[in-house]
């Protein structure tokens, strides 16, 4: 049976109808947002930075490739009675050797945070998933709802009776209530519920045929 609700101003209603347009808005263009946002790290530390230090590495070894030659052009030349400075070529191999070092520090540090990645995002996606069906379908649902009785009560503060659309939109609301309400729960008197009554009904109308049989007495009765 749907309760009384007493309603002071329809215009609050119409003012949080608006409210929870905006949070919707603003909730779905977040989680659009964070979304994106996420795909941008994902891509840029799986691929960006994977193959930046992959070809840092390649660059690294060849240099050090090459300073390692030289080194060892000069010491050769050393032997044969050369005398050569082999201070620089040392200290350019000692530097390549920690540019490499760092290279490969940097990559295994990638690999190493993607699997920690994919567990937050799990975690994220798992707490926001519930936000996500709320907006696209309760808040929908809600929102639908709230601007049935807005109606119903606008049409009934102009004192006439509820539109068709309105009355079919209210009792197929409480249809769907009576529906999913379990067969043992009480309703509002608290008794178990069999049949839901509509909140809104359009007032019986007689014609004033009907009318003035029902108040002119019959031949027989004006005898007695």
């Amino acid at each position: 049976m749907a309760l009384p609700v007493h309603v002071s101003s329809i215009q609050v209603l119409r003012d949080v109808h608006t409210a929870l347009c905006l949070f919707g808005d603003d909730a779905r263009n977040a989680l659009s947002a964070t979304e994106m946002e996420i795909s941008r790290m994902v891509n840029w530390l799986q691929n960006d930075r994977r193959l930046y230090w992959d070809s840092q590495i390649r660059h690294c070894r060849q240099e050090l490739a090459t300073y390692k030659a030289e080194l060892f052009r000069k010491r050769t030349s050393q032997v044969m009675g050369n005398e050569g400075n082999l201070a620089e070529p040392k200290e350019l191999v000692r530097m390549a050797t920690k540019k490499l070092e760092y290279a490969e520090a940097q990559l295994a540090r990638v690999k190493r945070w993607q699997q920690p990645l994919q567990q937050a995002l799990m975690e994220y996606r798992g707490a926001a998933q519930p936000l996500g069906d709320c907006v696209s379908g309760d808040l929908q649902r809600g929102l639908a709802m709230l601007d049935r009785m807005i109606r119903a009560l606008e049409e009934y503060a102009s004192g006439g009776p509820p539109s068709t659309q309105t009355t079919r939109d209210v009792r197929a609301e409480n249809l769907r209530a009576s529906v999913a309400r379990p067969l043992d729960e009480p309703a509002g008197d608290g008794h178990p519920s069999t049949a839901s009554e509509p909140a809104v009904a359009a007032p019986e109308v007689h014609s004033s045929s009907e009318t003035n049989e029902a108040q002119i007495p019959s031949p027989e009765t004006a005898e007695g």
